[in-house]
């Protein structure tokens, strides 16, 4: 049983979008802060961060593949926003130690398919750091559902990007992974890296390139390997026909 110690749901819904946003502020007082989006510069903790009017959403800007919306102060408090939040957050900015979560629907949020703004999000505060973290995990968190895959700890991915960049082809990739196997390295995987499709977001792989990727993903395992391809979140722009009818499918 904890003791002292409890969370509380807030939730905030206007049902017309007529509403422009709303904003919640949270002060650091002389704790420390954890979480947050990853960032290129990651500081560790947050407190000097600073976040002017940041979108969160993963994005190329800041290097920023994780956009988890969980913050954990050393006081043993915690903030979780649903992930249906238009989540824009301001941290250092106004006032220093201080951040402001908005709520608002505008780019790159879409106001398509939604008929109200809604904040719900959830305050944990308990009696240390460990008990808040570990609630955060039981209730909004959850736990992984697996365990890693050993032979990727133990092994080499050995990523057609290290040497050749995206100057890739059939030819090329069992050159490469011929001569993985004659210096007798181990592997965990063959991952087939940058433009092994037509453009980025296409997922269509390029035949002049691959004429038979089916082929070609035989031939590697026969040669001692596990072939994933590289996958990103993101269509370019000009990767076309797909970004277009991304576009008109929103």
């Amino acid at each position: 049983m904890l003791r002292n110690s409890f969370s509380l749901s807030k939730y905030v819904r206007f049902k017309k979008l007529n509403i422009t946003g709303f904003k919640t502020t949270e002060k650091q007082r002389t704790n420390n802060w954890y979480g947050g989006p990853q960032q290129k510069r990651q500081l560790w903790p947050i407190d000097n961060l600073v976040l002017p009017d940041y979108s969160y959403v993963t994005k190329e800007a800041d290097n920023c593949g994780i956009a988890e919306p969980y913050w954990l102060g050393s006081d043993g408090t915690y903030l979780f926003f649903d992930k249906r939040v238009p989540l824009f957050v301001d941290q250092n900015v106004i006032q220093q130690r201080t951040t402001c979560f908005v709520a608002e629907v505008r780019a790159p949020y879409s106001s398509s398919r939604r008929d109200r703004l809604e904040m719900p999000y959830v305050i944990g505060i308990f009696d240390n750091v460990r008990e808040a973290h570990e609630h955060a995990v039981a209730t909004v968190l959850g736990k992984p559902t697996g365990y890693p895959d050993e032979k990727m700890i133990r092994s080499p991915i050995w990523s057609t990007w290290a040497r050749y960049k995206s100057a890739i082809n059939h030819d090329v990739v069992l050159e490469f992974a011929d001569e993985i196997n004659r210096y007798n390295f181990s592997n965990s995987q063959f991952e087939l890296d940058d433009l092994w499709e037509i453009c980025y977001g296409s997922l269509t792989v390029d035949v002049n390139r691959f004429p038979n990727m089916s082929n070609t993903v035989s031939a590697l395992k026969s040669r001692g390997f596990r072939v994933t391809i590289w996958m990103h979140p993101f269509m370019n722009k000009g990767c076309e026909p797909w970004y277009t009818d991304a576009l008109n499918d929103k």
